[in-house]
């Protein structure tokens, strides 16, 4: 077995494990890229990840075997390390692929350049119009302006009161949500402005909404944050249908409403 091992250009690591009997930790997406030592809570084990063992075990033995049935074992273990299960995807969204072998990861980047402009469609409608959750929306609509060419807008925002920062690291999702906050804490707001913060529809949509006033529609699209709001007894709903494009019209009507409330880019 070493000397197999040796033939595949790894002598040390693997003749350690094979001749001293060292033991192997193989961690599931653990990025070993830059550490210095075993990640391994006991430093007598020698850390590995799947992809690790894809690339420098199972790939060159594929080539190595001539036997085929060994030929067709390995290649079945690859197949149950590279696609995840629908169990694994329903129950826990980290339980992803475990590695990749050469062939699928040329594969799936052919498949990318080829259709990249319908997967960026097929994510912005989904992050508009998908039955999600407005967090999932507001993850979703990051994703498709990382990929997209038509500009990038993911950063995350902080709401100054008067230059003090008093909300920060908050999603263009809660823009308004946030503004409303700090104007019901500071008291800013009296019966013509929040008449006028509350009917404004610059997100598409009304500013704040009662829960009787919210669309079956604009629930099941999730197009309102989930936390109340209270003013004068009642509670109220922001609109969370916040984009890039919305970026320069919610900066000059919060500076035209509410003068001492500023949204900034972390």
């Amino acid at each position: 077995m070493a000397d197999l091992i040796e033939t595949f250009g790894s002598k040390k690591f693997f003749y350690n494990i094979v001749e001293e009997q060292e033991l192997l930790g193989i961690s599931a997406g653990y990025d070993f890229s830059n550490i210095t030592k075993a990640p391994c809570k006991s430093e007598e084990f020698i850390s590995a990840n799947y992809q690790f063992l894809i690339d420098y075990v199972l790939t060159p033995l594929i080539n190595f075997t001539q036997n085929s049935h060994n030929e067709e074992k390995i290649k079945d273990y690859l197949r149950a390390l590279t696609i995840n299960t629908l169990e694994n995807s329903m129950e826990d969204k980290t339980k992803l692929v475990m590695g990749q072998s050469n062939e699928e990861i040329n594969l799936l980047k052919d498949f990318w350049n080829k259709n990249e402009k319908i997967i960026l469609a097929a994510l912005n409608v989904q992050s508009q119009y998908g039955d999600i959750d407005i967090d999932e929306r507001a993850e979703l609509v990051e994703t498709y302006e990382k990929f997209s060419k038509t500009g990038k807008h993911t950063s995350k925002y902080r709401v100054c009161f008067k230059g003090n920062a008093e909300i920060t690291n908050i999603k263009k999702t809660d823009w308004a949500l946030a503004v409303t906050k700090i104007a019901l804490k500071h008291n800013l707001f009296n019966c013509d402005n929040f008449a006028l913060w509350k009917s404004n529809r610059t997100s598409g949509f009304e500013m704040l909404k009662k829960q009787t006033e919210i669309t079956d529609n604009e629930i099941k699209w999730s197009r309102y944050r989930k936390e109340p709001l209270t003013y004068n007894g009642e509670e109220f709903y922001a609109s969370g249908n916040w984009g890039k494009d919305h970026w320069p019209k919610i900066t000059s009507l919060v500076a035209e409403i509410f003068p001492d409330i500023t949204i900034k880019e972390n």
